[in-house]
């Protein structure tokens, strides 16, 4: 049985198993209130997903680092409460490299050459 989400904080058709990650970008960041939203990458047109500071985030990501425009990586969870999709155990996204691909820093050294020119 599934339960149908009532609309609001969305998700996507890629809420799998409570193991899965998911791919994101986050898109709103109101810090001052304690939470944000991330829309998927994977899913176009998707809604976005809340997630709470700190309380979503992994260890190894501290709020105070979290910015407007950061790749993310997180699991996709049914607040049941809520009726609402939300992002549990959110981490930095690192890209993917394969061996084949050849990837440069920028010239201050600290961002991919494919990251997007206002975040150089």
């Amino acid at each position: 049985q599934t339960q149908p989400t009532r609309g609001g904080y969305g998700g996507s058709s890629q809420q799998g198993d409570a193991g899965d990650k998911t791919v994101g970008v986050i898109h709103k960041l109101l810090r001052e209130k304690g939470y944000g939203f991330i829309r998927p990458t994977a899913a176009v047109g998707a809604d976005e997903i809340f997630f709470a500071l700190p309380g979503s985030l992994q260890p190894s990501l501290l709020a105070e680092d979290v910015y407007e425009g950061m790749q993310v990586r997180y699991t996709p969870a049914l607040d049941a409460r809520q009726g609402k999709m939300r992002a549990s155990a959110v981490e930095k996204a690192r890209p993917a490299m394969s061996s084949s691909s050849s990837c440069t820093t920028s010239a201050a050294g600290s961002l991919p050459s494919f990251a997007p020119s206002w975040a150089r």
